[in-house]
């Protein structure tokens, strides 16, 4: 029986299914072969097929050259995980809008209609990705990826405007080469979160993520503002691989925006760049890499950055003189200076680590009414520390005290040198003990410095190193011990993976050895030669390397050197980079002593340093210090040297600081640089007065000697097979050089601008001569080139003024762009018959070329080829020239007679034959006199017909038979005496050296007679 509950039940249940609350949604397979029939609606928008709440499974690769449009709320995804989405978003960009329809034709949208769409687990690929004016949107598993293509101008190939509660999580959004593009950007939006997603740029490329205001506004609906809110990204990595376009995150406007737990690597830029936005920023626990420049109002706290940070002005009207409440900065390492832009107020920086090579490690404006207040702070620079680390300025009302010149835990402080790496332990009593984390790493306070730390020292009055200390101190190589006890070392103290080296004082070495039992074989003895240098020897290697910082101590005599009983034994003695000043007597005696080597900018050398050392015993510099020594008394002893082999070769250099001689030897190739900057003597390239090669090494590295300006010889062994672009650029003392036999190519700008260069001969195994190679050789006078010759570059021999003579090999088959441009020495040139192209501005400039030889082959006279050829008088171009390029003969002023054989061009160019002589001729053949006068009809008036000539042979006509000859309407005859011919031959007939007749085959190139 029915109850009544039981009969409204059932009518609920009928109720329902007539609405269709109970319908199944639909999956549509999407693949290449239907997606148009799936997109089958206006502009590709989804076609009445799909309903909402359907799934289109997208499988495989669709390549289409059109948007997709969803317009529907439905779920997106990949079965197969295959998927790859290429719409192939072409380069355009709209006059005055970016709109989804107008900007980027081929786009993949989510709009208004869309709402509720979820993406997942499939690739769009060099496609522009457009979530507009939707909400409710959700990517999960997504890859974005744009490759070799501008994709997004001026909005992110990922562009997110005005929509609402859009998620990317575990995404990644990549950008190489975008051409300045940017990788993700939003406008308008609110209520976003991206999680867990990784956004890499590589290459030319804009900006990473973009939170901010377009260029054009034109598509902004009514309703929405263009400011962005409440955006969040949480433990996302933002990264990019090198330093092209602008590399940045940027926040550009909004309010109540979330940086939390992400790692921001740049090549370039800052972290966090926004000094137009508004309020409101939370930027808690993150890593940047490349600094930090905080928008104004945020809370920042719990990070660590290496790099600069630099805090906003917020003193922007948004009516009257509003001034934003300033940002408080707490809790975070910083390893750069902190700057406080102008008119950056009311700003709180307390409990922050501060540690910066520079002088200051804060810089404050000069901003007055600042209010900002710094105070209980790690504050170290250096050349100041604590309060005295933060600069004086004329800014008003800033309070600063407190700050601390070292931390401490307990009775031991710690600090660190961010010049030199080192990380200093002092005070008195034991360290405290700390764990290690999941990751590696300490919990010490110095762990935010753990990739930076180079070398510890431990302060005599420290008693114990703590459990874990220096875990994940992966760049640690060496711990100096201080104390003259025999210190309590806790369990696991240092990394794992690398032990460091261990230094105690001298006579102290075996007691280490026993209570640091676990580190017996890395602890050696040190000996103490100044404030902050210490000395350590190797007996395998007899070297003793001076470390720390600073002077040396003066010696009375070699007999106070702490190293006397080595003096019979050393050989080698090294000093490290932060050295200033090597002290009276400290090597004098030392006999065996052949090398010193100083890395950094120890230029004092006090007297008998090092006297009575072995013979021969050289001190090496870096070249950028060899200055600082002219008055030494060691000054001739002093040479700069380091290797410049390209990988897999052993090439070295050695630089006498007295005589200025560069001499290279080993085996196999120099390094080719990639600019002259990175050339390691480029500090003294223009001091360098000669430079030799040993037999050995096998090329001359690009940019190996540019702008050695003072270098008057070169010697060149006869293994070098190649000279380098840029190798010899600018060497304006160079008067001549002997090319090695062996030599096979010379690259691009090798010698240009030697401008004494007076006389190069050109090795018989040279196959080519790279672009601008000669270029600017003013003194050149001739050159003789090899008849292997097979290219010469465009601007080979550019603006050679004096170059008068030079002969073209056979082999060659192109004059390229410019070669001989302003050559104005050049009166005659005979072009080989094996060239095809003249290339523009070949002979531009060529003031005094008189006389030019076009043989038959050429098919293209470039653009200005012989502009301002002003001795020219006359030209013959062969039958196979089919293009004559723009302002060819351009102010040819005394070129009167040209004559065209082609019965027709493919290119008349343009202005080809403007500012020539008055009485200029033009002869073309008479067949195609009237077309030329159409193509070229700013010169029609100068048109007049070749004769006509034709030849006429009869079959069986012999040897010295007479062959008639049709010139005009005029027939004459003519005999011609042709040889050793066999049956069924043919020949080809040159008359007057020019007309190659029709259709026989060339065996010959006898001139005719009459």
């Amino acid at each position: 029986m029915m109850t009544k509950n039981k009969l409204l039940l059932l009518l609920a249940l009928l109720m329902t299914a007539a609405t269709g609350a109970w319908a199944q949604s639909t999956t549509h397979v999407v693949n290449q072969d239907n997606v148009n029939t799936i997109f089958s609606g206006d502009g590709y928008t989804l076609g009445d097929a799909v309903k909402a709440g359907d799934v289109l499974d997208f499988q495989g690769e669709i390549d289409l050259q059109h948007s997709l449009i969803v317009n529907k709320q439905v779920t997106i995804k990949s079965t197969t995980k295959d998927a790859v989405v290429k719409l192939n978003t072409p380069t355009y960009v709209a006059p005055n809008a970016y709109t989804a329809t107008v900007m980027y034709p081929q786009s993949f949208v989510i709009n208004k209609a869309g709402s509720g769409t979820t993406v997942q687990d499939i690739r769009i690929e060099n496609t522009e990705t457009w979530i507009f004016n939707t909400s409710n949107v959700t990517f999960t598993g997504v890859t974005m990826w744009v490759e070799d293509a501008k994709v997004g101008a001026g909005i992110g190939h990922v562009a997110l405007r005005y929509s609402d509660n859009v998620t990317f999580d575990g995404c990644t959004v990549y950008t190489k080469n975008n051409v300045g593009s940017s990788a993700c950007a939003l406008t308008g939006s609110h209520d976003c979160t991206f999680k867990d997603t990784r956004f890499e740029n590589a290459g030319n490329v804009g900006n990473i993520l973009y939170i901010g205001n377009p260029y054009n506004i034109d598509d902004k609906p009514a309703d929405y503002t263009m400011n962005n809110d409440n955006i969040s990204v949480l433990n996302c990595t933002i990264t990019a691989e090198s330093s092209g376009g602008l590399s940045q995150f940027k926040i550009m406007d909004g309010l109540r925006h979330r940086i939390e737990n992400c790692t921001v690597n740049f090549a370039t830029g800052f972290g966090c760049n926004a000094t137009a936005s508004e309020d409101g920023h939370v930027i808690r626990n993150n890593t940047f890499t490349k600094g930090l420049s905080i928008p104004r109002a945020s809370t920042v706290t719990g990070n660590t950055i290496s790099g600069n940070v630099t805090i906003s002005a917020n003193n922007a009207t948004v009516s009257g003189t509003t001034v934003f409440p300033g940002s408080t900065i707490t809790g975070n390492s910083i390893l750069g200076k902190v700057t406080f832009n102008s008119n950056s107020k009311n700003n709180t920086f307390t409990g922050n680590t501060v540690i910066s090579s520079e002088a200051y490690a804060v810089v404050m404006a000069p901003t007055a009414d600042a209010n900002n207040t710094v105070t209980d702070n790690i504050l170290l620079a250096a050349s100041n520390a604590g309060d005295a680390a933060v600069n004086p300025s004329t800014g008003t009302g800033n309070t600063v005290s407190d700050n601390l010149s070292e931390a401490a835990t307990g009775d031991v402080t710690w600090n660190f040198d961010a010049t030199t790496g080192t990380l200093t332990i002092g005070g008195t009593g034991a360290m405290a003990d700390y764990e290690q984390t999941s990751d590696g790493q300490t919990t010490a306070p110095w762990a935010f410095l753990s990739d930076k730390i180079t070398r510890v020292i431990i302060g005599e009055g420290v008693t114990k190193v703590g459990n874990n200390a220096f875990q994940g101190c992966t760049a640690l190589n060496d711990v100096f011990v201080k104390g003259a006890g025999t210190l309590t070392i806790g369990t696991a103290a240092f990394d794992a993976t690398k032990t460091p080296a261990i230094y105690v004082p001298t006579g102290q070495e075996a007691a280490y050895q026993t209570a640091w039992s676990a580190y017996a074989g890395s602890i050696g003895e040190y000996m103490n030669c100044g404030a902050d240098a210490m000395a350590v020897y190797d007996a395998a290697t007899k070297t003793l390397t001076i470390c720390g910082k600073g002077a040396m101590t003066d010696f009375a005599s070699a007999a106070d050197q702490p190293w006397k009983a080595l003096q019979g034994q050393l050989q080698t003695v090294s000093f490290e980079p932060f050295i200033t000043a090597i002290g009276a007597n400290a090597f004098s005696g030392c006999s065996a002593l052949t090398a010193a080597n100083i890395e950094g900018t120890a230029t004092t050398i006090a007297d008998g340093a090092f006297d009575g050392n072995a013979t021969g015993r050289r001190i090496f510099v870096p070249a950028q210090t060899m200055a600082g020594y002219g008055e030494s008394a060691y000054a001739a002893d002093i040479y700069a040297t380091g290797q410049c082999g390209a990988e897999g070769s052993d090439v070295s250099w050695e630089l006498s600081a007295q005589t200025m001689a560069l001499s290279i030897s080993g085996t196999g190739a120099m390094a080719d640089y990639a600019n002259a900057n990175s050339v390691p003597w480029y500090s003294v390239r223009d001091k360098i007065t000669s430079a030799t090669i040993a037999a050995g090494v096998t090329s001359v590295g690009n940019y190996a000697f540019s702008n050695c300006s003072s270098m008057a010889t070169v010697s060149i062994p006869d293994g070098v097979t190649s000279i380098g672009s840029n190798a010899f650029y600018y060497c304006a003392a160079l008067t001549a050089i002997n090319l090695p036999a062996g030599l096979t190519s010379i690259d691009s700008n090798a010698f240009y601008a030697c401008s004494n260069l007076s006389n190069v001969t050109i090795p018989d195994g040279v196959t080519s001569i790279g672009d601008y190679a000669f270029r600017s050789c003013s003194k050149l006078e001739s050159i003789t080139l090899p008849a292997g010759l097979t290219s010469i570059g465009g601007f080979a021999f550019g603006s050679c003024s004096n170059l008068a003579n030079i002969t073209i090999p056979d082999g060659v088959t192109t004059i390229g762009e410019s070669t001989f441009y302003a050559c104005t020495a050049l009166t005659a040139i005979n072009i080989p018959d094996g060239v095809t192209t003249i290339g523009s501005n070949a002979f531009y400039g060529c003031s005094n070329l008189a006389s030019v030889n076009i043989p038959d082959g050429v098919t293209s006279i470039g653009s200005y080829a012989f502009r301002n050829c002003e001795k020219l008088e006359s030209i013959t171009l062969p039958v196979s020239v089919t293009s004559v390029g723009s302002y060819a003969f351009r102010n040819c002023s005394m070129l009167a007679e040209v004559n065209i054989f082609a019965p027709s061009l493919q290119t008349y160019g343009s202005n080809a034959f403007r500012d020539t002589a008055d009485g200029l001729k033009i002869s073309v053949p008479s067949i195609s006199l009237e077309e030329y006068k159409t193509r070229w009809s700013a010169y029609a008036d100068k048109f007049v017909a070749l004769p006509y000539y034709a030849l006429t042979m009869k079959e069986g006509t012999q040897d010295a038979d007479k062959w008639t000859v049709k010139v005009g309407d005029a027939e004459k005859t003519v005999t011609l005496p042709i040889t050793n011919l066999k049956g069924g031959e043919t020949v080809t007939l040159k008359y007057n050296g020019r007309l190659k007749v029709k259709g026989v085959k060339a065996t010959s190139d006898e001139k005719a007679t009459e």
